[in-house]
């Protein structure tokens, strides 16, 4: 790894508050190892980010523990405004947003993919809901899953959408 990307490194660890990961010797000349405890840690950084934009902390939940043997980071929001601002930080390899996620101007999906064009969206319509195309003004979903779902189903798509997202724990 040359230096700048070392320096990179090093300034989001200390950036994201993991300065022990960094691991420096006294006087900053060599580095030792890094301690067992913190090797998780930095698998974490390198992972798959995946979005879940849903106000069900239920829905958030289960779409974790249907993921918990992937390789991937979830970083889960109750606001629109709050998904929007996540998306501006660091790329992700999915978002899963629900239908009732709203902006002012219409659906949080439809501007996340106006934004975002390449990130796969998978837009989850609730059981009551009915989804109708119009409300996406000419944007399409990479998939629309219906609350309630099938885990088993909506991992086979997330894979099928996010090949870095993969079973790897």
């Amino acid at each position: 790894m040359g230096t700048i990307a070392l320096i990179i490194v090093a300034v989001v660890l200390v950036g994201l508050g993991l300065t022990p990961l960094l691991g420096l010797a006294k006087g900053g000349k060599s580095a030792h190892f890094v301690k067992q405890e913190h090797a998780s840690r930095i698998a974490d950084l390198a992972a798959p980010l995946l979005l879940v934009a849903d106000d069900s902390l239920t829905i958030q939940k289960v779409i974790e523990l249907a993921l918990s043997k992937h390789d991937v980071r979830q970083v889960a929001t109750t606001q629109p405004h709050d998904a929007l601002a996540v998306l501006q930080v660091r790329p992700f390899a999915l978002a899963i947003v629900a239908y009732n996620q709203r902006l002012d101007d219409g659906l949080l999906a439809v501007e996340i993919k106006r934004r975002y064009p390449k990130l796969p969206v998978i837009l989850m319509p609730g059981t009551f809901e009915s989804y109708e195309p119009k409300e996406a003004r000419g944007v399409t979903f990479d998939a629309v899953i219906k609350k309630p779902f099938d885990a088993k189903r909506l991992v086979a798509r997330i894979e099928g959408l996010a090949p870095d997202i993969r079973k790897g724990r």
